[in-house]
């Protein structure tokens, strides 16, 4: 029992030493979550109407994003993403419109530009990665550039993927990109369901009890 007491002593300080080290040196392993043929789809929910004229964006505009392929180096991570542009109305098309290939280092420090898609843990990542530049905060997994007189906000979900642009000069809101949320079922449709899905089951249980009486 003591030598059982003692292994598991020693495991938990060798733990706690390694985690004590990696807080000291700031050292975090970063992985890229996408998979091969994850995507998102961003809609353009505001844009301003100079920006539009100049950029050919409408509300309703969307944009996917697909990856087509992920590699692992030494340092970073090598992303292949696919982009389509579409129309309000329009579908997407088996072909991409055009392809973007990017490095992503392991290193938020040495990274030299933001992409769609970034390293996980998230907020670790960019925290590191704002780390003695003046014009770039940090708020969960937004990312601030104040580029002025524009101001950058870019947004990741869990798994490093952009899901949220939104550009602004000064006051004005020059485009809004966001992931398009489901739609949502009325409440009288909810209700309405809830009582057939009801009525059937007691419908069943009727019948059920009706044949196991005869």
């Amino acid at each position: 029992m003591r030598k059982k007491y003692t292994l598991s002593l020693l495991i938990i300080t060798g733990l706690s030493f390694s985690g004590t080290m990696i807080g000291v040196f700031g050292q975090m392993s970063y992985t890229c979550e996408l998979k091969v043929g994850d995507q998102v789809i961003l809609e353009l929910i505001e844009v301003d109407k100079h920006h539009s004229i100049m950029w050919g964006e409408e509300i309703g505009d969307q944009r996917k994003y697909e990856v087509i392929s992920v590699t692992e180096e030494t340092y970073s991570f090598q992303i292949q993403i696919g982009i389509w542009n579409i129309a309000a109305n329009e579908t997407f098309s088996n072909h991409s419109d055009s392809l973007l290939t990017f490095n992503v280092t392991k290193d938020p420090t040495k990274l030299s530009s933001l992409q769609v898609s970034i390293l996980s843990p998230i907020n670790s990542y960019l925290t590191e990665f704002v780390e003695g530049k003046p014009n770039f905060t940090v708020n969960k997994n937004t990312i601030i550039w104040n580029d002025w007189p524009e101001i950058h906000y870019h947004t990741y979900d869990s798994n490093g993927f952009i899901s949220e642009f939104k550009l602004i000069n000064n006051t004005d809101l020059l485009h809004h990109w966001v992931k398009p949320q489901p739609p949502e079922i009325p409440g009288y449709d909810l209700s309405i369901m809830i009582g057939l899905t009801t009525i059937a089951v007691l419908s069943l249980v009727y019948i059920w009890e009706k044949k196991r009486l005869k």
